[in-house]
């Protein structure tokens, strides 16, 4: 990863499902995760705020990833 999404990614808090065993998968269903790697944005009640499948090239991920904070 590089270290700029890394850095940003600490303003989140990252939890990793694998969503064909067991908890994830009830995760998964409950979020509409049908592609692999979903990065899922809750807001701070478990809400979804947004969702997005697929690797983002650093600088998308970055700006993306700031979009959500404060919400």
């Amino acid at each position: 990863m590089d270290p700029r999404v890394g850095g940003e990614m600490n303003n989140f808090v990252a939890v990793r499902y694998d969503a064909d065993r067991g908890e994830g998968k009830a995760v998964a269903q409950r979020y509409g995760v049908d592609a692999y790697p979903t990065f899922v944005i809750l807001d701070r009640n478990g809400s979804k705020i947004d969702d997005f499948a697929a690797y983002r090239p650093p600088d998308q991920m970055i700006q993306r990833l700031q979009s959500y904070r404060g919400r």
